[in-house]
């Protein structure tokens, strides 16, 4: 095509309002994936501490105060920041596990299922168990589903499969909240038959989904009535109990 030709194309008035469009757009959803849910002050004050750091920009680690064989990978919810979620971590640490916190592209872990393949084949640890809030959770489940050999077991915080996603023969904790308003509770309980039979099923009395990480209050959820604190203890207790 010529340059002549080129210009002819642009110029007309039809061509030009769609490729407005499709600027306009695309401009949207870039904006939409990359802001979001950002992590407190005290989430992102727990990187000046020695055991919490970014490795290679690409997750944040939290060192347990014990070495340990055993490992926890956790895929953030859609659109909130990986660093919102180092306060929970530096909880689930007390347990003995090693977190790695991924760090996803646009903050939506659909478009990077595999991160925990890297940290699994790269690292020391020997027991890795994979974890996700909400979507996050749904492609932890994703991930699970097609490398059981890989992992000692998945843990889904207010979450639950895609309805392709099967999971056989490898142990499941799923941790939701009462008063969690963004979750889906119908396709929630569907979507059990995706999962093994001896799942391990834990409710969060007064909890919500906010309080799985630490960036605020997300819109539409339900109201908590119980701490960040709290539930954090109690997921605590029952990670601690499932890896036992």
């Amino acid at each position: 095509m010529k340059l002549k030709d080129i210009e002819r194309f642009f110029s007309n008035k039809w061509i030009q309002i769609i490729v407005s469009g499709i600027i306009f757009f695309s401009l949207l959803i870039f904006i939409f994936l990359s802001q979001g849910y950002s992590a407190t002050k005290d989430a992102k004050s727990l990187l000046e501490k020695e055991n919490i750091h970014l490795e290679n920009d690409k997750y944040y680690v939290v060192e347990p105060p014990y070495d340990s064989q055993n490992a926890l990978i956790i895929y953030p919810g859609a659109r909130v920041d990986a660093s919102a979620y180092l306060p929970l971590a530096e909880k689930i640490s007390e347990t003995g596990l090693k977190i790695y916190i991924v760090k996803m592209p646009l903050k939506l872990a659909i478009f990077n299922t595999d991160a925990a393949l890297e940290i699994i084949e790269s690292k020391k640890e020997k027991n890795f168990y994979l974890a996700g809030h909400s979507l996050g959770g749904a492609m932890a489940a994703s991930f699970a589903a097609n490398n059981k050999d890989k992992l000692n077991g998945l843990i889904l915080f207010a979450a639950y499969p895609g309805e392709d996603t099967n999971i056989n023969n490898l142990p499941v904790l799923s941790i939701t909240a009462t008063n969690d308003q963004i979750i889906n509770k119908e396709k929630f309980e569907k979507r059990k038959e995706n999962l093994p039979e001896n799942t391990r099923y834990i409710s969060i009395e007064g909890g919500n989904h906010s309080q799985f990480g630490s960036y605020g209050f997300q819109n539409k959820d339900g109201k908590a009535t119980i701490s960040r604190k709290e539930q954090f203890e109690i997921i605590k207790e029952e990670i601690d109990k499932f890896i036992q």
